[in-house]
């Protein structure tokens, strides 16, 4: 976390150098800002897993001594989603694979906080779809617990039961019926404030594009990801987009943001 003078827009993300790295504080390191501008001074927040490296640094340092600052070079923001999306659309779709997650969480606080100040112009019918994808366990409950903390925030908007979250559980071995699994065996004791389903399958995206573009006038798609999440994401979206121009009921916009996948 950091309290800086600076702006961004959702889904950016920063170049980082720490200076208490010796040596290794002449080399930057991408992070996905996970929060939005809020006032003059706002704060800056990061979610990173520890690895090696400099997150296994940072972590350990975070363990030893709770609280510390450490000083740093801040290079960006860069990449994020363009004014288009701040007008919001019938129907938002963010996806996200694996450390994509961090992408996500600013673009669902972002479509929150317009729905509070009344800034969409779809305002009264809008809805935001969210489809994240991982098999780390503890990543998928790091997600939970920053929507619950999000719903927290936001309860106040009226809009939360508009939130719609698909948490799929990947690279497991599937009985006969994976499409749901119970929320104990991802550690929840309480009901999610937004409503959140788990499954434990691969997300279909395409289908999700699909039904989407029956429903709704105007589809906004933001993904970041693996590259074959990338990649059938723009198919399916290039398919609908296709569409559009040729007069048949459906949507007559269907919007897509890719974002660069970084750690």
């Amino acid at each position: 976390m950091a309290r800086l003078q600076l702006r961004w827009r959702p889904g950016q993300h920063l170049y980082l150098r720490f200076m208490a790295l010796g040596v290794h504080g002449l080399t930057t390191h991408p992070f996905a800002v996970c929060s939005i501008p809020e006032g003059d001074s706002s704060c800056l927040v990061f979610h990173t897993k520890p690895r090696g490296g400099i997150t296994g640094w940072l972590a350990n340092m975070a363990r030893k001594q709770p609280g510390i600052t450490v000083p740093l070079f801040v290079e960006g923001p860069y990449g994020g989603v363009p004014r288009r999306w701040d007008e919001g659309f019938d129907k938002t779709i963010v996806i996200a694979g694996s450390a994509g997650a961090g992408f996500s969480v600013g673009l669902v606080e972002d479509w929150l906080c317009r729905e509070r100040n009344g800034n969409s112009k779809n305002s009264n019918r809008n809805s935001l779809q969210v489809v994240v994808s991982s098999r780390d366990p503890g990543m998928r409950r790091w997600f939970i617990d920053t929507i619950n903390r999000l719903a927290e925030k936001y309860a106040s908007t009226g809009r939360l039961q508009d939130v719609h979250i698909a948490l799929h559980k990947t690279g497991q071995r599937v009985g006969p019926d994976p499409s749901q699994y119970e929320k104990k065996q991802e550690g929840i004791v309480h009901e999610p404030a937004i409503d959140i389903s788990f499954k434990l399958e691969q997300a279909d995206l395409p289908s999700i594009i699909r039904e989407a573009e029956r429903k709704a006038s105007h589809i906004g798609v933001a993904v970041c990801g693996p590259s074959s999440m990338a990649h059938d994401v723009a198919t399916a979206c290039g398919a609908e987009q296709r569409q559009t121009p040729q007069g048949r009921e459906g949507a007559v916009e269907v919007w897509l943001h890719q974002e660069a996948f970084t750690n």
